[in-house]
Parts: C-alpha cells; structure tokens; sequence
C-alpha cells in the first residue's frame, strides 16, 4: 500500500517524523507476521496449514536458534515472538537480514504462486521494511544484497547503481571499500566524511584520467555521477 492517508499528508512535520528502536522493533514483527501469513516464508520456516504452525526446511523453532547461534554467537534471538522485546538493534538487524534470506515460497509446487518468484517476494520485502527503516535514527535501508546499510542520498545511489567507466579493479576496490565505510552503520561522522572526501578525490582524478580514453556515453555517466555526489559531499563535509 503506496497511498498516503490524511495524517500523512497534512502532517506539517510528516518529514521531521522519526521511530525509535522499540516502534521499530513492533513494526518489523507486524510485517513479519503478515508476510508469514501470506507463505513468504513457506519453504525455509514454515507456513500455516489448516490453522497449524508446518515447518520449513530449517526445521522447527529450537533447530532455527541452533542455527543462527552456530552463525551468529547469540542465544535468545529466535523465535521472534518470544525474543524481540530484548532485541538490540544489531540483533534486530541481523533478523532483518535472515529474514531476507529465508523468502522461499512454494513457488513451483503450488499454482497458487506461480505468478510470483522469489526475487519478487524479496523485492516486496525491502520495500515494505525500508518504508520504516528510513525513519529509524538517522536512516537505514535493506539494499538489494540483503544488507542494512545507512540510506543512500540520491548521489551515492547512482554511484552504486552504476557501472564506473573503467576496468581498473585498484579504482573499484577503492570506490567500494569508501562506500561500504560510508553506509556502515558503525562507522563514525569522522569516518563518513573522510570517506566522502576520499570519493570524491577518486571520481575526480578519474574524470581527469580517463577523459581522452572513455567514450563520450560513459564520460556523460561520469559527470553525472560526479554532479549527483558532489551535493553529498558538501552537505556531509560542512555538518
């Protein structure tokens, strides 16, 4: 559901409006519930049949937090109904992401599903959980490797989205260790804006570099994704 009601519209601060863990921790189990309802789940930790609780592939609760205690070094995370109110938000996190994992529908071997695929299932999910990840702290989102990151501006969008015009893997590793700094949610204002520099020292040396070498396409891509980034780096380096 993409409509806005009339709260949302008419809230003057509607762009102020920020969650905190423990709304965040209400809304994730809500979605959760409904996508279980709904067989997201099915093939992994199970689905409803008949008003029963049928395991997945993982098998029942206990084997699931064997599992992710093997994974993960935590005891008490799974099941989710009976652990969330303690989650932290790194525990909450990495259920996010685990969640993401385990969409498996019974896609081939119910008609039921067959318009649906799994990667249509995990698109769903990010966008049903990003809608409330944006609003969390300073803002997160699920990206489409599954990862909780810091929410992307629309520079840094491009930047990841699209392919640099140039082969050297020394560049890319560079731009994608700064990136990676960049989203890492641990990582401090100080290490974000040095990131950002960094960045920004790469796209332009780049655009230099490989100006006489590119064709005139990807060198139009280059100064875009230069533009687009240049307005985050100066609202991050001025804060």
């Amino acid at each position: 559901m993409d409509r806005q009601y009339y709260s949302q519209r008419n809230n003057p601060n509607k762009d102020r409006v920020k969650i905190d863990l423990f709304q965040l921790k209400k809304l994730f189990y809500t979605l959760y519930c409904k996508l279980y309802s709904e067989d997201y789940f099915a093939t992994t930790i199970g689905y409803i049949y008949l008003g029963n609780d049928i395991d997945g592939s993982l098998g029942a609760d206990s084997a699931i937090a064997q599992l992710l205690y093997l994974n993960l070094r935590k005891e008490n995370i799974w099941p989710i109904h009976t652990n969330i109110d303690k989650y932290s938000e790194e525990d909450l996190f990495d259920i996010m992401e685990f969640c993401y994992d385990c969409i498996s529908n019974l896609y081939a071997e119910d008609g039921l599903y067959a318009n649906r695929t799994k990667d249509d299932d995990r698109e769903i999910y990010r966008f049903e959980l990003n809608k409330q990840l944006k609003d969390y702290n300073e803002g997160f989102e699920l990206n489409k490797a599954g990862q909780i990151v810091r929410l992307s501006s629309r520079g840094l969008k491009q930047l990841i989205e699209r392919k640099l015009p140039t082969e050297d893997e020394g560049i890319v590793s560079r731009v994608n260790e700064a990136v990676f700094t960049y989203q890492n949610r641990k990582s401090s204002r100080l290490q974000r804006k040095e990131a950002v520099r960094h960045l920004s020292d790469i796209l332009e040396n780049l655009r230099d570099k490989a100006k006489p070498l590119i064709k005139k396409k990807d060198e139009n891509d280059l100064f875009q994704i230069i533009e687009l980034f240049g307005n985050l780096s100066f609202r991050t380096t001025t804060a």
